[in-house]
Order: structure tokens, then C-alpha cells, then sequence
């Protein structure tokens, strides 16, 4: 299985566990967005389970008070989560394009809801719940020696002699996953669903999908050149014909991972 239809089934398949003890409207709700990426369908249906969960105070939200919604309901819920905790237990100002989604996610959800009559009126709809501006994002970019303080860190290795052995034999695969988005702008997430069929070594360019499905050439350069063949070379050494992510690039371990810096 290639991994990017091991990705997508993977996030299926999280989405059922999530809906499948949830009410009868989840599951109609979860398939009339059936035409929409996984990526997004995750996305919408996580967002609408969390406004569930604040609405009915950690209970099963009935459709008698989903009926109960009105826009006061969606502003206080978008009030209380203004901010959040990070993974790194600081707490941060929601921003307002975030904002912004979940309103689009919380509105197509009610949308649905009053289209198959659970509801006889759509909160949105009155016009009262205004979506945030959004807001100039500030680019946050490494300078060329920090770029060079990573690479640095990847091929060496960090940490005591012992770490840096676990290091050794992923450094090539581990010097790819950061120098291909940093440096020639591969989006992660298309990045965690590269296959090796999709690099073509002879123009320099890997075959992506990036949003909305659309298929697109990233060309890369001469580094990643070198340091791709490198990580194909080590990595049959690694994996040999294992079956499971046969085709992948990363194999095993995720795209998305932290590097060990």
C-alpha cells in the first residue's frame, strides 16, 4: 500500500472511531461532506465534535438541543475558546483566521442539520454571527545559520555518543524530511505522503498533492539531490521488502515526526 492511500484511510478510519457511538446525525453529517479531501473532512468533523462537547457540557447533545441553538450559543462558544494551551503549556490568543474555520465548520453543520429538517432554523442564518478579518500573518523563516545549525545537527548528530549512534542510520532520511520544506517548499503534509515512485531524479522534481487534491511538480535542489539517493540507498538497506509502506519514502516512521535535534 502506497502511503498516500495508507494516509487517507488511516484518517477514515480515526473519524469513524470518533463518530461511530455518537448520534445518527454525525454519521449523515460526516457523509454529506463525503466529496470534501479527508484532510478536510477530519478537520470539519473535529471541530464540530469539540462545539458538541462545550455545548452539552461533556453529554450527548439530543436533536431537541441542537433545536435550542441560537446564534448567542455559537458567540459564547467562540468566546470561550479564544484562547487555548498549547502543547507546550503556554496559553495562547486563538487567531482569527482559526476563528474563522470553525465558524465555516460550525455553520456547515447547522446548514446540514436544518437541510434534513433536525432543526428548524439555522443559527447562522440570521445574519447576527460575523466572521473575524483576518489578520497579516508574520513570516517566520530560519536565517542561513540557523539553516546551517540544523543541517549540522542532523549529520553529526546530537546529544551523547549513544543518541548519536540511534541518530546515524536515519540521518539521510532525517536531513530530507527538514531540507525539502524549509529550503524547496514541500508543505508537510504532502511531504508525509511522498512515494518513491513520485521522484523523478532526472528533472529534479517530486510529484505532490497538495490541497484540494491538486497534483503538483516541486522541483528541488542539488542538496536534496544528493541527500535523496543517499536515504534510498540506506534505506533498502534498512527495509528491504518489507510489506508494510513498501512503496513509501519515510517508512515506518512518520513524515511529521520531530527531528532528533
Amino acid at each position: 500500500m502506497n502511503g498516500r492511500l495508507e494516509n487517507r484511510i488511516k484518517i477514515e478510519q480515526n473519524i469513524q472511531k470518533k463518530i461511530a457511538d455518537m448520534p445518527d446525525y454525525m454519521q449523515r453529517f460526516y457523509y454529506s461532506i463525503d466529496s470534501t479531501t479527508h484532510n478536510t473532512k477530519e478537520v470539519y468533523i473535529n471541530n464540530v465534535i469539540r462545539f458538541l462537547d462545550a455545548y452539552g457540557n461533556g453529554k450527548e447533545v439530543s436533536v431537541a438541543d441542537l433545536k435550542k441553538a441560537t446564534p448567542f450559543t455559537i458567540q459564547k462558544y467562540m468566546s470561550d475558546i479564544s484562547y487555548y494551551t498549547g502543547a507546550d503549556g503556554e496559553v495562547r490568543e486563538r487567531s482569527n483566521a482559526s476563528k474563522a474555520n470553525i465558524l465555516s465548520c460550525l455553520n456547515s453543520f447547522f446548514t446540514f442539520l436544518n437541510a434534513n429538517q433536525y432543526i428548524d432554523r439555522n443559527p447562522f442564518a440570521t445574519g447576527v454571527i460575523k466572521y473575524p478579518k483576518a489578520q497579516e500573518k508574520e513570516v517566520v523563516y530560519l536565517t542561513p545559520p540557523e539553516v546551517r545549525t540544523v543541517e549540522k545537527g542532523i549529520i553529526d548528530g546530537v546529544g551523547t555518543d549513544r543518541a548519536k549512534a540511534r541518530q546515524e542510520k536515519w540521518k539521510y532520511r532525517d536531513f530530507c524530511l527538514f531540507w525539502l520544506p524549509v529550503i524547496n517548499g514541500i508543505r508537510v503534509g504532502a511531504l508525509s505522503e511522498i512515494n518513491v515512485e513520485d521522484i523523478d531524479f532526472a528533472d529534479k522534481s517530486i510529484r505532490c498533492i497538495e490541497k484540494g487534491d491538486k497534483v503538483v511538480r516541486i522541483y528541488f535542489d542539488d542538496k536534496a539531490d544528493i541527500y535523496l539517493r543517499l536515504w534510498l540507498e540506506k534505506r533498502k538497506r534498512l527495509l528491504g521488502d518489507a510489506r508494510c509502506n513498501a512503496k513509501t519514502f519515510c517508512n515506518f516512521v512518520a513524515a511529521i515526526c520531530p527531528l532528533r535535534l
